[in-house]
């Protein structure tokens, strides 16, 4: 888990962790530097359980390499990526793992990436929308293949689980990566393994102003926010075709392509 000013949300989350069906996990939050209650409400929870480790970055390392940081200082088989202002449904963790042991089976030894829907949710977590992958018009058949993983990460890190052959190919992480859960799964296609799919929603994902990276719909913008937003949409395409370049993805032309087509066939399948 990384933290940065997270007190508001941040008992409720771990409390949702400790409410899984499954136990044996071990939780490692890595602090970047917060001036609220964080710390105290960390140092907590750290001294009434043994399976919850709390650091301090110093200096602050930004979310994209806290994350990172704390995979390349860990050691287990299996890896989560947890936000510190969600809710996990009490069976994330079990689905999960379910989902990572079906795919060792199939490909042993090869890096994997597990990743679910999420619910998304407002600041009480009233239901906004049952579903981020039909909201947002999310295509998982298509975007495990490179040619279109490359213009849409569609990956939510805090879904994820990643096990230790893919976190051993995947350090380290460059400074210029989109972020770590973009990073994660291009590698795992890039370096022969495999990203699993579970349609099953296994957390609230809460929207608040303070999020990192949000939920955006892309069903309700009326025309003067389509305008608004080209510039941003313009910029953030070019952040990806970036990134995506450096993962060795080809043109821009290529990427315009399959920019369009993804999107061409992600609202025809809706």
């Amino acid at each position: 888990m990384a933290t940065y000013n997270g007190g508001r949300y941040l008992r409720q989350q771990i409390d949702s962790l400790l409410a899984q069906t499954v136990g044996g996990w071990q939780l490692y939050v890595a602090d970047d530097g917060s001036t609220d209650d964080t710390m105290d409400i960390l140092a907590d929870y750290a001294c009434r359980h043994g399976n919850i480790h709390v650091a301090r970055n110093m200096p602050p390392h930004g979310a994209m390499q806290n994350f990172m940081h704390l995979l390349a200082t860990t050691s287990a088989d299996y890896y989560m990526f947890c936000d510190q202002d969600d809710v996990w449904l009490p069976d994330k963790v079990e689905v999960t793992m379910g989902a990572m042991r079906r795919a060792e089976e199939q490909w042993p030894g090869e890096p994997v990436l597990v990743h679910t829907d999420l619910r998304v949710v407002d600041e009480q977590l009233h239901e906004l929308h049952p579903s981020l992958w039909r909201e947002t018009y999310v295509r998982p058949e298509l975007l495990s293949q490179m040619r279109y993983l490359g213009v849409q990460p569609f990956v939510t890190g805090c879904t994820a689980m990643v096990n230790a052959s893919l976190r051993n190919v995947a350090l380290p992480c460059p400074q210029w990566a989109l972020m770590h859960d973009a990073w994660l799964a291009m590698q795992a296609v890039r370096r022969g393994g495999h990203i699993v799919n579970v349609a099953q929603p296994t957390m609230l994902y809460r929207q608040h102003g303070g999020n990192v990276v949000g939920a955006t719909s892309a069903r309700n913008h009326g025309w003067r926010q389509r305008i608004t937003t080209l510039r941003r949409l313009w910029a953030d395409n070019c952040r990806l075709y970036d990134f995506a370049r450096r993962c060795g993805y080809g043109s821009p032309l290529k990427y315009a392509f399959f920019k369009l087509r993804y999107h061409f066939l992600a609202r025809r399948g809706q």
